[in-house]
Protein backbone atom coordinates (compact mmCIF):
# COMPACT_ATOMS: atom_id res chain seq x y z
CA UNK A 1 0.00 0.00 0.00
CA UNK A 2 1.26 3.46 -1.05
CA UNK A 3 -0.03 6.65 -0.24
CA UNK A 4 1.37 8.63 -4.32
CA UNK A 5 -1.13 10.76 -3.87
CA UNK A 6 -0.21 12.69 -0.81
CA UNK A 7 2.70 15.06 -0.66
CA UNK A 8 3.61 15.88 2.90
CA UNK A 9 6.29 18.49 4.07
CA UNK A 10 8.65 18.45 6.84
CA UNK A 11 6.21 19.67 8.88
CA UNK A 12 3.46 17.36 8.49
CA UNK A 13 1.40 19.47 5.76
CA UNK A 14 0.04 16.77 3.47
CA UNK A 15 -1.75 17.99 0.28
CA UNK A 16 -3.78 15.13 -1.32
CA UNK A 17 -2.45 15.87 -5.54
CA UNK A 18 -6.39 14.11 -6.66
CA UNK A 19 -8.44 15.74 -4.40
CA UNK A 20 -6.93 18.91 -3.81
CA UNK A 21 -7.69 18.79 0.13
CA UNK A 22 -5.15 19.38 2.75
CA UNK A 23 -4.04 17.69 6.20
CA UNK A 24 -2.11 18.39 8.98
CA UNK A 25 -0.30 15.52 10.03
CA UNK A 26 1.17 14.54 13.34
CA UNK A 27 5.06 13.48 13.30
CA UNK A 28 3.90 9.67 14.32
CA UNK A 29 1.45 9.93 11.55
CA UNK A 30 3.67 10.79 9.09
CA UNK A 31 5.79 7.88 10.49
CA UNK A 32 3.42 6.05 9.90
CA UNK A 33 2.92 6.85 6.22
CA UNK A 34 6.53 6.51 5.79
CA UNK A 35 6.11 3.08 6.73
CA UNK A 36 3.12 2.13 4.58
CA UNK A 37 4.94 3.69 1.64
CA UNK A 38 7.60 1.36 2.02
CA UNK A 39 5.22 -1.92 2.22
CA UNK A 40 5.24 -2.61 5.43
CA UNK A 41 2.03 -4.47 6.58
CA UNK A 42 -0.01 -3.04 9.81
CA UNK A 43 0.69 -6.12 12.10
CA UNK A 44 4.44 -4.97 11.12
CA UNK A 45 4.06 -0.68 11.29
CA UNK A 46 2.41 -1.75 15.02
CA UNK A 47 5.56 -3.87 16.44
CA UNK A 48 7.85 -1.15 15.04
CA UNK A 49 5.88 1.98 16.48
CA UNK A 50 5.33 0.03 19.53
CA UNK A 51 9.78 -0.85 19.96
CA UNK A 52 10.21 3.27 19.06
CA UNK A 53 7.87 4.16 21.41
CA UNK A 54 7.67 1.41 24.45
CA UNK A 55 4.10 1.14 24.12
CA UNK A 56 1.74 -1.69 23.98
CA UNK A 57 1.87 -3.72 20.77
CA UNK A 58 -2.12 -4.23 20.99
CA UNK A 59 -3.13 -0.58 21.76
CA UNK A 60 -0.37 0.96 19.13
CA UNK A 61 -2.07 -1.37 16.26
CA UNK A 62 -5.76 -0.12 17.05
CA UNK A 63 -4.72 3.10 16.70
CA UNK A 64 -2.42 1.90 13.37
CA UNK A 65 -5.94 0.60 12.14
CA UNK A 66 -7.80 3.40 12.86
CA UNK A 67 -5.52 5.78 11.30
CA UNK A 68 -5.14 3.13 8.07
CA UNK A 69 -8.90 3.67 7.87
CA UNK A 70 -9.35 6.87 7.97
CA UNK A 71 -6.93 7.01 4.98
CA UNK A 72 -8.86 4.67 3.28
CA UNK A 73 -12.04 6.55 3.63
CA UNK A 74 -10.32 9.78 2.28
CA UNK A 75 -9.12 7.76 -0.65
CA UNK A 76 -5.45 7.93 -0.14
CA UNK A 77 -5.26 4.40 -0.14
CA UNK A 78 -7.40 1.38 -1.27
Amino acid sequence: MKTTRLAINPNGHAFDLVSGNSYDINEVGCELIDLLNEGKPLHEISRLLSEKYDLCQDEIHIDVVEFFTKLRIFGIVE
